[in-house]
């Protein structure tokens, strides 16, 4: 249980005069919730590793509605199930059904924001892929604005401008290629440029990669062969540098 839940829990306490029973009452059914919940969690993910999404959808259903009757001290378990349900709909191909749940996400944590901490920059992300995903590009653009606002704001806090920067790299990414594969050429090179700017430790090699691979496509087309081919070089070095998937 966490802290804020158990320390409300003594202050209702300490202004009851005679117990009653409420709040070990409460507590168990708190209890007993949680691990329902839990358990059409796990039952969920092991659906999807079996590539069964019509259980792993109504596992995750029943875990949204548990989640719903789990006091506000639960929030990263609410989001969580939100999320899973999403990227479910999301895989089936289902982006209408999806992306209600990810606003909805979103809305918890920022009215949590206090005690959600980077929560909510990672949820306007996943919104971003989700319309990249569905070919929503305008959507997926206006979502990576408001994530980048997030990070941008939350940078000032020495504490989690290295974390902000990264995740920011991600948004940018994202949407850069999404917008290059489009073939929108003049709206991704900024997001793109952005990216390729970094140190490429100070981003994951997925996104780095994706990045330099456009940015050398958009340098060759300005006829800048030379810059092209140091942003080839750069992917073709952090390919290599990446753990090889073992196989199943």
């Amino acid at each position: 249980m966490s802290h804020r839940f158990w320390l409300s829990l003594l202050v209702l306490a300490a202004t009851i005069a005679s117990s009653n029973g409420q709040v070990s009452t409460g507590a168990s059914e708190v209890e007993l919730n949680l691990q329902e919940f839990s358990k059409e969690i796990n039952q969920g993910d092991s659906a999807v590793s079996k590539e069964d999404l019509s259980a792993a959808r109504t596992h995750f259903a029943s875990a949204v509605a548990l989640a719903k009757s789990l006091p506000e001290g639960y929030l990263k378990q609410r989001s969580d199930a939100l999320k899973k349900l999403a990227e479910v709909h999301d895989a089936q191909h289902h982006p209408d059904e999806a992306e209600p749940l990810l606003k909805e996400r979103i809305s918890i944590l920022e009215r949590s924001s206090s005690s959600s901490g980077l929560m909510a920059g990672i949820a306007w992300f996943d919104l971003e892929t989700h319309y990249a995903m569905a070919g929503q590009l305008d959507e997926s653009v206006e979502s990576a604005q408001r994530a980048t606002a997030f990070y941008l704001a939350h940078m000032t806090d020495p504490k989690q401008s290295k974390t902000c920067d990264r995740r920011l790299a991600d948004v940018e990414g994202m949407v850069g290629v999404a917008l290059f594969r489009a073939r929108r050429f003049a709206e991704s090179e900024p997001w793109i440029k952005k990216v390729v700017s970094r140190e490429d430790r100070s981003v994951r090699p997925l996104i780095m990669i994706g990045a330099l691979q456009a940015w050398a496509f958009l340098l060759e087309g300005r006829g800048k062969p030379e810059g092209a081919a140091l942003a080839k070089a750069r992917a073709s070095r952090l390919e290599t540098q990446m753990p090889i998937p073992s196989a199943k």
